[in-house]
């Protein structure tokens, strides 16, 4: 009976641990951090989004804006997805940069483009001044709704710069979503290594008897 206890408690244990270890790694949940609405003044809003204009500067009490101002646009149309997000977006024929103020930790970012016309300027989204490309775009189909994701981890807490540089023409932005990976909860952990712990106690003391 003593011996089927300890197997038991063994096998939890390591089940507990490698669940543990999936939270941390490939099936770690994402939190929704920011959905930022890019537009004017007077377009709609989606809802639960923030309302991003062409004169939304950073500053530190907001945590997030433009580095300068920027022209908007409203399309008339009524896109499937996000009708509200979608239908305008901010943008220019002069590098920008998005300021986010983000913690410490590895987020997941989502970029998303759409237009009432073909658009056949390209453009990149660059990590701050540095030559390194998140995204690209080459083109954008008529009334097509285009999404660009990437991984980003921020070792200690700061800005996250996204500067949009057109290589030919202008760029745009209608949305940007940043998810943030949850961390694993310390009852988790204290689980975890609290069944192991259990565990081998209990392996120690069976061997103590024999």
């Amino acid at each position: 009976m003593g011996q089927r206890i300890v197997t038991s408690l063994l096998m939890l244990a390591v089940f507990s641990l490698i669940g543990l270890a999936g939270i941390n790694l490939a099936q770690a949940n994402m939190i929704d951090l920011y959905s930022f609405d890019f537009g004017s003044n007077s377009s709609p809003v989606q809802t639960g989004w923030l309302q991003v204009t062409n004169n939304t500067l950073y500053s530190s009490q907001l945590g997030y804006g433009w580095d300068d101002t920027v022209t908007a646009t409203n399309l008339n149309v009524n896109p499937p997805e996000y009708p509200n997000m979608l239908r305008d977006f901010n943008k220019r024929n002069k590098d920008r940069t998005f300021e986010i103020d983000l913690a410490a930790g590895t987020y997941s970012i989502e970029l998303y483009f759409y237009g009432n016309s073909n658009n056949t300027d390209n453009w990149s989204v660059y990590l701050g001044n540095s030559s390194t490309v998140l995204a690209t775009m080459t083109g954008l189909p008529r009334n097509t709704e285009v999404t660009r994701q990437f991984d980003i981890t921020m070792p200690s807490a700061g800005k996250l710069d996204l500067k949009f540089q057109a290589d030919k023409g202008s760029w745009q932005i209608n949305g940007i979503k940043v998810a943030q990976e949850a961390p694993v909860p310390p009852a988790l952990l204290l689980l975890g290594t609290g069944l192991l712990g259990l565990t081998l106690l209990r392996r120690g003391r069976k061997v103590q008897k024999s």
